[in-house]
């Protein structure tokens, strides 16, 4: 049951109206996990459309665990779950791809392909060779297949010349890609990419993330969060440094709201030795403070009903940036006021820049969650409401998946 003030998913319907028929693929490695689906769901509530979801049998992401891929919600799009060969993140072969593409290639209908990947990866020129391959049996049919690809890139970075050529390739082939964020289309120009981008930011399915019932006696103590994985460049290490100046180093009493906070800690990786033994030296202090490890995805929005505050401190490297930032989108969902740091699409996403601090300084992120913990406290209830009809009306799934309709609706248009 959806908690009070939260908006549920209407009956299907049609997003907009005199959609034309359509035949959408959509091969994605994320698609093993079920949060990741709902946007396609969307798409196919359109009646005229048929949409296919491709998703690799299971998926490891930057050295993490494998996931195995998760049951299909019999409410979605058709799911196939293809073996792979994965040879590195941005390197996995989709087994039998040109089969089951060959095979969706029959019939006139009009087909757009979304190979959810960089077109500077070899997972996209696999893939695209893949169509490639089966297409040559269907090469002259009245309805050419629209090709997409995504770009999630936002540090313009000089690339090997294999990929250098690959990409160019990809770039010419491709009727449109995808984009999250300003700074993604303008790597994709600075890499010389001169057709259509297509803003599509990360969505949420409203029907899983939403907040919690209220039980009255929790919300006394405002909870702080923090979820994602332990890396230098998430700035988790110095959120916590910060947090120990403000009781014993030279931020003492700087922040006199969080004496009645507590933390909560959420992730894997590099840092957890360092971590736990930062959360150690707070709780000697009287911090009642907890590290959760890391929690399953299907678990995730239990995580976010939890806390008030969720803390999204990256930093920017020379290898990285916060390319979105999913975590904020999801909590907002689920009524946290997030406060996030000034790293690449985090301003854009949170939409506030009073819970906006400069990357890596101590003192503003004390003030700006200072004001965090004085806002829940004024109204915990209606702002937990606030924030998840924000969230709801520019990142839900169904507010996503109209905008891209439309989107998609003009390039089927275009000559």
């Amino acid at each position: 049951m959806n908690a009070p003030g939260t908006l549920p998913n209407p009956a299907p319907q049609n997003l907009l109206p005199n959609v034309p028929a359509v035949d959408f693929l959509v091969q994605w490695q994320s698609l093993v996990v079920a949060g990741y689906r709902s946007l396609w769901r969307e798409l196919a509530q359109q009646s005229t459309w048929s949409v296919t979801m491709i998703a690799p049998d299971q998926f490891r992401e930057a050295g993490m665990q494998d996931l195995p891929c998760a049951a299909n919600d019999p409410r979605n799009p058709p799911l196939v779950v293809l073996p792979v060969k994965r040879f590195h993140t941005q390197a996995v072969w989709f087994m039998n791809l040109d089969k089951y593409i060959g095979f969706w290639l029959a019939g006139d209908r009009p087909k757009i392909f979304l190979c959810f990947a960089e077109p500077y990866s070899l997972t996209a020129l696999f893939s695209f060779l893949m169509y490639l391959k089966a297409r040559v049996h269907t090469f002259f049919s009245s309805s050419r297949p629209r090709v997409l690809f995504y770009g999630f890139q936002n540090i313009h970075k000089k690339l090997p010349l294999p990929l250098r050529i690959s990409q160019l390739l990809l770039f010419k082939c491709a009727d449109a890609i995808l984009v999250a964020g300003t700074e993604h289309e303008s790597v994709l120009r600075a890499h010389g990419f001169k057709g259509r981008c297509i803003n599509l930011p990360m969505w949420f399915d409203p029907l899983v993330f939403n907040p919690a019932e209220e039980t009255g006696s929790r919300r006394q103590n405002t909870t702080i969060g923090y979820a994602g994985s332990l890396l230098p460049e998430k700035g988790i290490s110095q959120i916590l440094d910060a947090w120990l100046d403000s009781y014993r180093g030279p931020l003492r009493n700087r922040n006199l709201t969080l004496q009645n906070t507590s933390l909560e800690i959420a992730g894997d990786g590099p840092l957890k030795q360092q971590v736990t033994l930062q959360i150690e030296a707070l709780k000697k202090l009287g911090v009642n403070a907890h590290y959760r490890g890391p929690i399953a995805a299907a678990e995730m929005s239990k995580f976010y009903q939890s806390l008030d505050i969720l803390i999204v401190p990256s930093l920017t490297a020379p290898h990285w940036k916060e390319q979105f930032g999913r975590v904020i989108i999801e909590a907002m969902a689920c009524g946290c006021v997030v406060i996030g740091s000034d790293s690449g699409e985090i301003p854009n996403v949170i939409g506030d820049p009073t819970r906006i601090f400069p990357e890596n300084d101590r003192l503003a992120f004390l003030d700006v969650l200072d004001r965090a913990v004085r806002l829940v406290k004024m109204d915990p209830q209606r702002t937990r409401i606030e924030m998840s009809q924000k969230a709801i009306k520019r990142f839900g799934d169904r507010a996503v998946a109209a905008t891209f309709l439309a989107e998609l609706q003009t390039l089927l248009s275009s000559t």
